[in-house]
């Protein structure tokens, strides 16, 4: 090869290498200092575009489990107020009992009792309008589903625990009843007895025997059997011997103990359970009550006892409730929904029975006047705080915790496919780093080489 002047291609073959070695040498810089192997698009457009998608769906995710967190958390604070009402009710019926007992406690002693339930139902409440979270009242009924049309004739209770609306749209809730709930019957027409004899009466609450003289007549066997209803839970009406509540789980029973023509012969007889569909889907009951649950809809209702088979009642959903982002997308199937009702003393009991605010002192069923209903109302009550922290309890088990556990995995296996394609392989870095520095170093002294090399035409020219 001549040696020219003007060019010398050496120098500039080895400045272009040197220009290379250094790129490569500040690429592995960079990626040796911050750990990644995508530092700019132009490192891996195809693997960015994948991490940056990535990266979004775990930011979500991990919102997701802080939501989750936050509802749980959301939950235990409820369930430390319903403990602590059960604590109170059970007190309550302590009370009640007490009172009911008027062969040893006087008027003093009952109001005393009574004044406690007073303070009791006024804590009850304090707790009921207090309890929140985050800002959020939880059990005064703010966060209960609001309806429009519902006709309180035709259902003495209902609990909407689930309701979802698309796009904030109402939800139309049909329920037909194809079989009305019965009572229990003996399943024949009192008669008048014709001989002496003695009945056992049977029904939920007991067995009680009645003493039959051919001197009875039909109202008069129907009289005694009324006499001991409060022991056994079955009555007279009409003629017809039937239990007090209604389903399968009712019964009567008449057995003959002795005699022969007594009024009513032997006999064993279970009531009938409502049967229906809410919005096409079936539901099963037992007695009046029965319960739904679907994918857009789930409550629990009772049905007034003269509501008959055949029957068609509805209603709408038009708001309240509270919506749970569960997972990293916006879709209504990465979401829940759940309503919580107050838990005020006018909601605990039943329209059936009462509800526990009647036990105030001057109430249809405080202790002077009704202590006995009031045992009753109270287990109702205790009944529905109950339901309601295993309903609460069951959405935080087998819901939020498992969301949780669920996506913590997703968020770990996401995070590891992230990983691979964006983060940097340092032992390999460190190899091509050691490289590229010796590049730089012999190109360097190359190229000094080279624009040494090219000085020795001035021999020439000597």
């Amino acid at each position: 090869m001549g040696l020219r002047i003007n060019n010398n291609i050496e120098a500039l073959n080895a400045q272009r290498s040197l220009q290379k070695s250094n790129s490569a040498l500040t690429k592995s810089l960079q990626k040796l200092s911050s750990g990644y192997r995508i530092n700019v698009a132009a490192d891996d457009p195809a693997g960015l575009v994948i991490s940056e998608a990535l990266r979004a769906q775990l930011s979500g995710l991990k919102q997701a489990v802080e939501n989750s967190q936050n509802a749980a958390n959301m939950i235990g604070t409820v369930e430390g107020s319903l403990i602590e009402m059960n604590d109170i009710l059970k007190s309550m019926r302590q009370l009640a009992v007490h009172a009911a007992n008027t062969g040893t406690a006087d008027t003093n002693q009952i109001a005393a009792d009574q004044a406690q339930v007073d303070s009791a139902l006024r804590t009850i409440d304090r707790i009921a309008n207090t309890t929140k979270f985050a800002g959020k009242s939880l059990l005064n009924g703010s966060q209960a589903y609001i309806t429009s049309g519902l006709v309180t004739t035709e259902l003495d209770d209902v609990n909407i625990t689930r309701a979802q609306r698309f796009q904030g749209a109402d939800i139309n809730v049909a329920i037909n009843v194809t079989t009305s709930a019965e009572r229990a019957s003996a399943g024949a027409a009192i008669a008048d007895p014709t001989s002496n004899g003695t009945l056992a009466v049977s029904g939920n609450l007991g067995t009680e025997f009645v003493e039959i003289s051919a001197a009875m007549t039909a109202a008069d066997l129907a009289g005694a059997i009324n006499a001991v209803r409060e022991n056994t839970g079955v009555y007279s009406s009409g003629g017809n011997v039937l239990s007090e509540g209604f389903g399968e789980d009712a019964y009567v029973k008449v057995e003959v103990v002795s005699g022969t023509a007594l009024g009513l012969s032997s006999s064993y007889n279970t009531g009938v359970d409502a049967a229906g569909t809410v919005n096409g889907a079936q539901f099963t009951a037992r007695g009046l009550d029965f319960s739904v649950n679907t994918t857009f809809f789930a409550g629990e209702f009772t049905l007034a006892s003269d509501f008959g088979g055949g029957a068609l009642t509805a209603f709408d959903v038009t708001g309240g409730g509270m919506k749970f982002q569960l997972g990293e997308q916006g879709r209504p199937n990465e979401q829940e929904y759940m309503g919580i009702e107050s838990a005020h003393s006018t909601y605990l009991g039943s329209g059936t029975e009462g509800f526990l605010n009647s036990l105030r002192t001057g109430g249809t069923n405080d202790l002077f006047q009704n202590p006995e209903q009031a045992i009753t109302i109270i287990d109702e009550a205790i009944s529905d705080v109950s339901n309601l922290r295993a309903r609460l309890g069951s959405f935080q088990k087998n819901t939020l915790l498992t969301n949780i556990n669920s996506l913590n995995v997703a968020i770990e296996n996401i995070t590891n496919s992230e990983s691979r394609i964006r983060d940097a392989n340092i032992a390999m870095e460190t190899t091509d780093f050691t490289k590229n520095q010796i590049l730089v170093q012999t190109g360097t002294a190359m190229l000094a080489q080279a624009n040494v090399a090219s000085q020795s035409v001035l021999q020439l020219l000597g």
